[in-house]
């Protein structure tokens, strides 16, 4: 049940589903903008790893490669955190921990908040997985303030909704109820469809 949760928090921050993930791998090879680059080889890379893990661990081994001549700490927290987030759905919750911990060390050191929002979501994630229900509830908080401290309100209905699936773990319906009902509004406000 918590891997269905993941997948659908995953499926709804994910831009590039729409989009032929095949040409943005193409994209990422010939562009000579670094940020085109970065964005493109992760884009690509989420989208498999869904699809097709093996895939997905190719395009990010190509985009670390690529990343090692451009120095740039944007795309190392950014692939660090996609990283952590195939290693989460491919089962090895200890790799994922010191990915989304690296991604947010990161991004904490160079001012990438909503990377570093991201990635601790993707730490209470991992914790949940692991039946760890605290620990998971205090890095979703901390998530949801990250993106209330960014103005990011339409990113908060992840972690609320994540506080209350916590809470339904825990038998504590009346606060669950209330976390989901914060998040269902904020994707009505956004007219977040799929995830509604």
């Amino acid at each position: 049940m918590v891997r269905y949760f993941l997948l659908i928090v995953l499926l709804s921050m994910a831009k590039s589903f729409g989009q032929d993930l095949d040409s943005l791998l193409v994209q990422a090879r010939e562009s000579s903008n670094d940020s085109i680059k970065i964005d493109r080889y992760n884009r690509a890379a989420f989208g498999y790893i869904f699809r097709d893990s093996e895939k997905a661990g190719s395009i990010l081994d190509e985009a670390f490669e690529s990343l090692d001549s451009l120095r740039n700490n944007y795309g190392l927290a950014v692939l660090t955190n996609t990283k952590a987030i195939y290693m989460d759905v491919g089962g090895q919750s200890d790799l994922a921990l010191k990915y989304f911990s690296k991604a947010h060390k990161i991004s904490k050191a160079n001012g990438y908040h909503e990377i570093a929002a991201r990635a601790v979501n993707g730490l209470g994630m991992v914790h949940w997985n692991k039946g760890e229900f605290e620990t998971a509830l205090d890095y979703f908080f901390e998530a949801q303030k990250g993106y209330e401290q960014l103005g990011n309100r339409k990113s908060m209905a992840v972690p609320l909704n994540n506080i209350g699936l916590i809470y339904q773990e825990l038998l504590q319906y009346k606060k669950a109820l209330e976390f989901h009902e914060k998040s269902y509004a904020l994707r009505l406000e956004f007219d977040l469809k799929r995830d509604q």
